[in-house]
């Protein structure tokens, strides 16, 4: 890839990634450590947390026009409880499920598409608060393993790369295992 400019490369990777925050391909934190990992910490937390947003945005917007009729008729019991929870403070429902990831990221950008109480400025506004976290975190990951690159790793080091792989297993697969309970 060295042919490519900085860049270009980063209009190439908020594209990708944009786009496969549209798809339902589960690549979210790899595209936030790859993003810190080639651009750094900020530029790559900058990078990831604007395409991830523009993608979430675009499928929010995509469901709120073609998929909300057929959600909504295909789902009524759950359509009803969602919808209650909406309208209580759909900025606040938003934040949560940003935040606390127990349901797939993609997925849920298409469902609350569904629900006429989000505006679109609301969950803007809560999926980039709630973004951040997590943006940050794998972001700080990707710029550490590309700076350990180019040195010998101490045992400090080797404990740190053994605490960032768990955490990243632990924040995969304890959802996923608590949900099938």
């Amino acid at each position: 890839m060295s042919h490519f400019k900085d860049d270009e490369l980063m209009i190439l990777f908020f594209l990708f990634s944009t786009f496969f925050s549209l798809s339902l391909i589960p690549l979210g934190i790899i595209i936030k450590v790859s993003a810190g990992y080639f651009f750094g910490f900020w530029c790559g937390a900058t990078i990831s947390l604007l395409s991830i947003l523009t993608g979430s945005c675009l499928s929010f917007l995509i469901s709120k026009k073609f998929l909300k009729d057929y959600f909504l008729k295909k789902f009524p019991k759950t359509s009803n409880r969602i919808k209650e929870i909406m309208n209580k403070n759909s900025f606040l429902t938003v934040l949560r499920v940003r935040l606390f990831p127990f349901f797939p990221f993609q997925i849920s950008n298409y469902i609350l598409g569904c629900f006429d109480s989000i505006s679109l400025l609301n969950f803007i506004m809560a999926s980039f608060l709630g973004l951040i976290p997590a943006t940050i975190f794998y972001s700080y990951i990707g710029s550490e393993v590309s700076s350990l690159e180019h040195q010998p790793l101490s045992y400090n080091q080797y404990f740190f790369l053994f605490l960032i792989l768990t955490s990243i297993f632990l924040l995969t697969f304890i959802p996923k295992l608590i949900k099938k309970k």
